[in-house]
């Protein structure tokens, strides 16, 4: 199922309209999953995801950088026709799956549009550092249109506020596209 509408929110006794869209299955009243998404709703989109049954029983390590992440984009094109682009003010949620063990990456962006990895893994270093890495295909969408582009993702997270990922289109434009998203400021060194 899909769709859209609008959900009134309150917030400190203020009441907003925010638009949503609406995808998901519903099987049965045990069987559904519904993910709602609020690309005006907090900077950078709010997605609530619904599930039933049970909550699953999550990884402490893995909640511990589950979050809203704020940064900025670094994307190179691999035929040259452009090094470094960067845009600022990229939001990225990470949530934990049902599994517990592994992520779902949503990553915002004003000039790249809108994309996500779902099944993301994260192994935990000896020096407290998550390598993550997942291979897909991830949907992204621009001016209203979706497209579905193959890409692998590799990077590390320490923290919310310290994290580094680089995901890699090889079918987006001639060349191929990196995107790599870092977290904190922009800083031309």
């Amino acid at each position: 199922m899909s769709g859209s509408g609008a959900a009134e929110i309150e917030r400190n006794g203020s009441t907003s309209s925010y638009q949503f869209t609406l995808a998901g299955t519903i099987v049965s009243l045990n069987n559904a999953e519904l993910v709602f998404d609020y690309p005006a709703l907090m900077p950078g989109g709010t997605v609530i995801k619904f599930k039933t049954g049970t909550p699953p029983t999550v990884d402490p390590d893995l909640s511990d950088i589950a979050g809203h992440y704020e940064g900025y984009t670094l994307a190179t094109n691999g035929a040259g026709y452009f090094t470094d682009m960067l845009t600022e003010d990229e939001n990225m949620l990470v949530t934990v799956n049902t599994d517990g063990a592994t992520l779902d990456l949503a990553l915002t962006s004003s000039a790249l549009g809108t994309f996500s990895a779902e099944g993301v893994t994260a192994e935990l270093t000896s020096d407290g550092v998550y390598e993550v890495s997942a291979s897909g295909s991830a949907e992204m969408e621009r001016n209203g249109n979706s497209s579905s582009y193959s890409f692998t993702l590799t990077g590390t997270i320490t923290s919310t506020e310290d994290a580094e990922l680089a995901f890699d289109f090889p079918g987006l434009m001639s060349g191929g596209t990196v995107i790599t998203f870092y977290t904190g400021t922009y800083s031309a060194e």
